[in-house]
Parts: C-alpha cells; structure tokens; sequence
C-alpha cells in the first residue's frame, strides 16, 4: 500500500485534483520544482498505487438517500450491497489522482464492476477499507486498469470489489485480453423464474440525486453542458447507479453470500425509460438493463443494452 489515512479524504479537494491534471494533461506544461523536488512522472509501475483507511462507519455517508434513490424499500434496514463503493470511492479517486497514476482521473470510463459479498452487513458496523490498483492491460479502444478495494471487520474480509476503468487512446501496443459476454437472459422453464417489472422512468436529475448521495459528482453525470468535454451529447446514469438499482429489484432473491459481476456496455442517456429483466435459476441470476424501444436513428437493430450481469450464489 502507497499510505495509511486517517480518515477518508475530502472529495471537493480530490476533485481539484482531478480538474488540474485533467488540465495538465490536455495542455502539457514543463514540470516545475515543488519545495526541492520535481513531481514524479506517471507511471506503469502500479506497486504504490494504494491507500487505506481504518474505522469507517458504514452509515457515515448518505445511506438513507442512497437507499432512496437506488429503489431500495423503506422497510429494507439493510446496508445494500453495493454502498460500500460509496465509502471507497474517495479512495479511488485518491489513488487515481496520485501523481504516479498512469491516467488522469477525470474521463476516466467505469466498464465493468465486481462484488463479491461475504457477509450482510449492517448500519451499525464500521470497516477498515483498502484500495489498491492492479491488472494495468491493453483494451480495444486505450487501456484499461483495476481498482481492487476490501472492506474487513477485525481482519475478517466481509467485501471485496472489482472496479475495471478505460483510459481512451493508445493502447500501448499490448495484446488486448478479450472479457468474457456474460449469458443474456432467455427463456423461463419450470424451474427457472423470470423477474420483469415495470419499465424504470429515469428523471434529467437522477445523476445529481445519485451524485449527492454517493459523492462521485464526476461532470458526465450532471448536465449535458458539462458531459458535452467528454465525448457524451448528453449527460449519462452513473453505472453503478444503474447496477444498484438491479441489485435492489433483486434484494429478496440475495443469499448472504454471493457475487455480481457486470458489464456497462453503453452510456445510459438521460432522461431515459429502461427495462430490467433477470433469469432466476437455483445458482444463478442473470439480468440485463436495455432501452425499451429500437434507436430511431437505426431501426433494425434491436434496443440498446447498458447493462450486463449475473449474480452467482455462494
């Protein structure tokens, strides 16, 4: 691990961070002196590229907003199993703006994500939390790096989490590792229940809601003028907003252990209307989140998928 925190940085500034770096790498400035020292360049070299924090309340953030906005039912009093993200994401964003960092932080795309829960967890608890990068590979359209974070409770690993971010441009020349598509979900047999509720109705401001409740205000998610810089027409969900709210329509099937692995497979525009849809059999769960009707722009083609995954039973 890079450093030891005593507690979890503050975002406003890590954000700053981020602005300036963006800054300095779309507008590249000769490295000045800072007290005596020059700032160490970027770096392939992910040993360093970590940090952790002892002794966080799980109901220290915006659980209950969190609760609210990701569809969680008001009677449900347990920690969703994706809030930990909400805890660890300032210490991704501290890794990422590490000068040492290979990318900068802002543009920066979530393409995929990893959970693994081994326990439920309550509002009453409080983690020791560690994030480290790792797995630094070429992808088709730049490069692609993991942040691996862990939540433990006297030691004991009780969460673990998987967070795949693209870096778009030159892949380096490294071979580029195919991901696995994960099964879509198909046909229901006699065994095997198909859960398929009403189409979700995403509001304009659901990225501000998710962003004040998660703290990841990254400019893609606010406002189609900040989103515009980036590539994206219009502003877009949050992914794991949109895993989230899967994970809530699953939140009576979920065992006590399990594991959710998806795949963001588009940018989610909003306002949008959504369909959720999941494959229940004994070990498994498959679920997808696609629009609802074809693109206007491309009739024939069948309606988008942003969404990918599978919840496997431990």
């Amino acid at each position: 691990m890079a450093g030891q925190s005593r507690g979890v940085p503050g975002l406003p500034a890590l954000y700053g961070r981020a602005v300036v770096q963006g800054l300095r790498a779309a507008v590249p400035l000769p490295q000045l002196p800072l007290r005596g020292q020059r700032r160490p360049p970027p770096t392939d070299d992910l040993t360093a590229a970590g940090v952790s924090v002892s002794g966080v309340s799980l109901s220290s953030g915006h659980l209950a907003e969190y609760r609210a906005v990701c569809g969680y039912a008001a009677s449900d009093q347990a920690v969703p199993p994706a809030y930990p993200h909400v805890l660890v994401f300032p210490l991704h964003l501290l890794v990422m703006t590490a000068p040492t960092f290979p990318f900068p932080a802002l543009g920066m795309i979530h393409i995929a994500n990893s959970i693994r829960r081994e326990r439920a967890l309550s509002p009453m608890d409080s983690v020791d939390l560690s994030v480290h990068a790792t797995d630094l590979r070429a992808h088709r359209r730049g490069r692609q790096v993991t942040l691996a974070s862990e939540a433990r409770m006297a030691g004991e690993l009780v969460w673990r989490e998987e967070s795949v971010f693209l870096s778009r441009g030159d892949s380096g020349g490294t071979p580029v590792q195919p991901q696995a598509e994960q099964p879509e979900p198909g046909a229901p047999s006699e065994d095997i229940q198909v859960v398929e509720p009403e189409p979700w109705r995403l509001p304009g401001g659901l990225g501000r809601t998710y962003a004040a409740a998660s703290g990841d205000r990254n400019p893609i998610h606010l406002f189609d003028l900040t989103a515009r810089p980036f590539g994206f027409r219009r502003h877009i969900a949050h992914g794991m907003w949109t895993q989230a709210r899967a994970l809530a329509e699953l939140a009576t099937r979920l065992p006590e252990r399990f594991r959710v692995d998806v795949e963001f497979k588009a940018p989610l525009a909003l306002p949008s209307t959504v369909r959720f849809r999941a494959r229940d059999e004994a070990k498994r769960i498959g679920f997808d989140v696609r629009a609802t009707t074809t693109s206007a722009s491309a009739p024939r083609r069948p309606p988008a998928t942003y969404l990918v995954g599978s919840v496997t039973r431990l």
